[in-house]
């Protein structure tokens, strides 16, 4: 004789005076000995005639299961099914909660980095400026310096030269073309334009192609080439 009762999670919240909640949650926590048959859940007790006798008030007296007991099975599957959704709804906000929290957190994290890396970028860019800027004053003031002793040494160059006669006019003067108007003509600065006529007055006497006339230089470029003279520091 088998020594063992099967019940449905009803019949056991019902014997036990229970409800069928309380018997899953029993079930979770291992505190009963389940079985399944057919997919469904029974509870295995030991048999007992008290336990026979509360018994037949769900089986009918011929050993089968009357209709009662069939729709409290049902009610007893749709219970645990909404409960299993409950729970798996809970779960699932959770998890939505989770992954919320993470993307929040990686999105704070990148507009960190970002900005940790505009500051970075700023101050490098303020450095650069700054070592420019003092690059550029410095050129100036030697470009200034360089400038002013061009114009103090033409200057008195042209003190001395205001004392002596003019030199012959060229045979061909028409055929030159006078230096200053060509370097205005190619728009050449007025610093650079200095630094070539103090250049052409240090080689005057010294090279025959350097053709000066009242004061004034002129160039011969069918005879000369003065490419060299010409050339400005930088370019």
């Amino acid at each position: 004789m088998n020594n063992t009762e099967h019940l449905t999670v009803k019949e056991y919240a019902d014997l036990m005076n229970i409800s069928t909640q309380s018997v899953y949650r029993q079930i979770k926590q291992n505190k009963l000995q389940t079985i399944k048959k057919r997919g469904m859940t029974f509870i295995q007790m030991p048999h007992t005639e008290s336990l026979h006798n509360k018994k037949v008030k769900v089986i009918g007296l011929d050993g089968s299961q009357n209709r009662n007991g069939e729709i409290e099975l049902l009610k007893d599957i749709v219970t645990k099914l909404e409960i299993d959704n409950k729970e798996l709804k809970e779960k699932n906000e959770t998890l939505v909660q989770e992954k919320t929290q993470l993307l929040i957190d990686e999105r704070d994290r990148i507009q960190n980095i970002y900005k940790e890396k505009d500051e970075q970028l700023k101050k490098v860019l303020e450095l650069i400026n700054t070592k420019l800027l003092e690059k550029s004053q410095t050129n100036l003031a030697e470009i200034i310096v360089d400038t002013e002793e061009v114009i103090k040494k033409t200057s008195d160059e042209d003190v001395e030269e205001a004392n002596i006669e003019d030199e012959d006019i060229p045979e061909n003067l028409e055929e030159l073309v006078e230096l200053g108007e060509y370097l205005l003509y190619f728009g050449i600065p007025l610093i650079d334009r200095v630094k070539i006529k103090y250049r052409f007055s240090e080689l005057y006497g010294k090279e025959k192609r350097i053709i000066k006339y009242n004061r004034d230089f002129y160039l011969n470029f069918d005879k000369y080439d003065y490419r060299d003279i010409l050339e400005i520091e930088g370019e």
